[in-house]
């Protein structure tokens, strides 16, 4: 019986995946699958991805005719998943050899439809352990589930951190637009499902920051379609959920700044999205200055952009220049 189907959507990732899959063959557990999603890659990534599929039966691929993003990648490999959870990891990361095991285990102990668990961020220079609010292990209902995602304390919108049950999900789901943040939505519609969430703050998971990723390219329609995602959802989640509505509305302004901040990166901007982040974050100013648990830096960039998007912008390149340096 395979125990864990594993999938990896992978895009132009030659020069990273080759850690990801031998982080996987290297689990504790043998009762895994791996299935290699490539997105229409154009590096020549084929190669190496047959030559594992030669060496281990458990390694599968699957090639999309088109570029779709990581979203339906992710969907694909559903499909084609028999395992009894899945985990969906990024290319360009790798995992702790306990990780499939130990998740699996305390998944069946608590009797959860999904198993969430902690992280290190890697730098090109340093590796930092991202620690949860609540230690040890915590036990969440589905609603509890989202609410915490919405605080940003533990359980967060990616699906890279977490075990499912399999037959929990489904192929709509996935988001068929490539979006920053195209999780958001899955999450949701997961946390509505599911009865019992189990989180764990043991760090299984080493999630890389590159330059070339679509999170440190700039402005484009991957965030423009994000910012309208969330847009569309805070109505129905403010209304149907208005225990966490400052959590919600909280959320949704940083990750809004953030979207802003792109623009910085690349010098495009959409002013009209620009402006209606502005008036939001103006109108709700309160709920981020006085947040417990809103990091500074989102504080502080929240008054910046209140008074003028450029001085945000020459707070952010001040901040980015000085981490370079």
């Amino acid at each position: 019986m395979i125990k864990v189907s594993v999938v990896i959507p992978i895009y132009n990732v030659k020069n990273y995946i080759d850690r990801q899959i031998k982080s996987i063959i290297a689990q504790t557990i043998t009762e895994w699958e791996l299935i290699l999603v490539d997105d229409c890659s154009t590096d020549d990534v084929r190669d190496l991805l047959e030559s594992y599929v030669k060496a281990d039966s458990r390694i599968k691929t699957i090639y999309h005719e088109h570029n779709l993003g990581a979203a339906m990648a992710r969907a694909t490999g559903l499909k084609c998943a028999v395992g009894e959870y899945v985990c969906f990891f990024d290319a360009d990361d790798w995992v702790e050899p306990e990780t499939l095991e130990e998740v699996y285990n305390l998944i069946k102990e608590t009797k959860a439809q999904v198993g969430c668990f902690a992280r290190y961020e890697e730098y090109d220079n340093c590796s930092k352990r991202i620690p949860f609010k609540d230690k040890g292990v915590v036990i969440y209902t589905g609603d509890e589930a989202l609410g915490e995602m919405h605080c940003c304390k533990n359980i967060r919108s990616s699906t890279w951190n977490k075990m499912y049950e399999r037959t929990l999900l489904e192929d709509n789901m996935f988001a068929k637009t490539k979006m920053v943040a195209e999780d958001y939505g899955m999450m949701i519609q997961l946390f509505e499902k599911v009865s019992v969430v189990v989180q764990t703050d043991k760090p299984y998971y080493h999630y890389c920051f590159r330059k070339g990723s679509s999170l440190n390219t700039g402005y484009s329609d991957f965030y423009k379609n994000g910012f309208y995602n969330y847009k569309e959802y805070e109505p129905y989640l403010l209304e149907k959920y208005p225990q966490y509505g400052k959590d919600i509305k909280r959320y949704h302004l940083i990750e809004q700044m953030a979207i802003v901040v792109s623009m910085f990166k690349n010098d495009l901007y959409d002013h009209e999205i620009r402006k209606e982040v502005t008036k939001n974050v103006r109108k709700h100013l309160h709920l981020l200055l006085f947040g417990r648990d809103v990091d500074i830096k989102f504080k502080v960039g929240a008054v910046a952009l209140c008074i003028h998007y450029k001085i945000l912008r020459a707070g952010y390149r001040l901040l980015n220049k000085k981490n370079i340096s």
